[in-house]
């Protein structure tokens, strides 16, 4: 396990490349499947700038923004208990987390603290995951745009054709902008919750809680000995726990052992069914579109409002119905 303050210096330096893998691991599955939804493209002819690092922030701030006020007000845009703190994690959506944080920092204490920590971490993954998930589909839409380009059309029809390649061509450019953003956001909110969790894991190493955040934290970084071992101590104390079975198959999604990654997370949502987050990894564990279809409808009835549905929805939805 990661210990001492050169350990954690050590860990903040590689949190960029630690969030950089899930990018290539996290929701593989989904992505793969997307793609093969449509051909591979040739190349890419829709080359956007990177985004700098200012306007990064201010772009993943508006695009919140833009999810809270999209829909009904929450309770939990202003939680005022630990059960709404926990509640925003359990709903994977990044547009309460925020709110979330300032909360438990405020009430304090040790399950605020681990609360805060997880959140962290969560909003780092579920930033990158929503990253990957656009940048993919923005390259099934390109090839939907390629696709189209070739295609002849007169009159109405011509017009008709014109205006829907710039509404895809509109889409991919703001797609691959957010993305990057996030990508960037990402990172800062995993080194966040990297700290939180070093400081717990200094301060109370032992109890449950802590261990469960320090799967959580070895989980994210791909350090699978010191899950393994975290795992095991978690087992012992509470075999039955549903962030276990959550842990276990989020872990196993990574590891590419997508079956168990099935079992694992779908006993997660059988405990609690509107656990977000999870049924968001079980739909990355599917292998084929008919199990995405299934799986995203069940996500967008459980969490219309889920950063994913709003951002990627658009996007996975066209790809989804062109491969019909």
């Amino acid at each position: 396990m990661v210990r001492g303050i050169d350990a954690k210096r050590g860990t903040a330096r590689r949190q960029h490349k630690g969030g950089a893998r899930l990018l290539d691991v996290a929701l593989v599955s989904l992505l793969s499947s997307l793609a093969a939804c449509r051909p591979s493209i040739p190349r890419r002819t829709i080359e956007v700038p990177p985004v700098p690092a200012a306007e990064a922030q201010s772009l993943v701030a508006r695009a919140e923004d833009e999810l809270r006020t999209r829909r009904a007000p929450s309770p939990l845009d202003d939680p005022q208990t630990l059960e709404d703190v926990r509640a925003a994690l359990q709903m994977d959506r990044i547009d309460l987390f925020a709110a979330a944080v300032r909360r438990a920092d405020a009430i304090g204490g040790y399950q605020a603290a681990v609360l805060g920590a997880q959140i962290e971490l969560a909003w780092g993954e579920a930033q990158f995951v929503v990253a990957a998930i656009l940048t993919r589909s923005a390259d099934g839409v390109e090839a939907l745009l390629q696709e189209t380009s070739s295609q002849r059309a007169l009159g109405a029809e011509r017009a008709r054709l014109e205006q829907e390649q710039a509404r895809l061509r509109d889409s991919i450019v703001s797609s691959r902008r957010l993305a990057d953003a996030l990508r960037q956001r990402a990172a800062e909110h995993v080194r966040a919750g990297v700290e939180r969790t070093e400081a717990l894991r200094a301060s109370d190493p032992a109890r449950f809680l802590t261990l469960r955040l320090a799967a959580d934290f070895h989980r994210v970084q791909g350090a699978w000995a010191d899950f393994d071992a975290c795992v095991r101590e978690l087992e012992r104390a509470r075999p039955d726990s549903t962030g276990l079975k959550f842990q276990r198959g989020a872990a196993a999604m990574r590891r590419n052992d997508l079956a168990t990654a099935r079992r694992h997370l779908e006993a997660a949502i059988a405990d609690d069914p509107q656990f977000t987050r999870a049924q968001v990894f079980l739909l990355g564990a599917q292998r084929d579109a008919a199990g995405i279809r299934r799986h995203w409808a069940q996500l967008t009835r459980i969490s219309p409002d889920h950063q994913l549905v709003v951002w990627a929805g658009p996007l996975i939805e066209r790809i989804l119905l062109a491969a019909e």
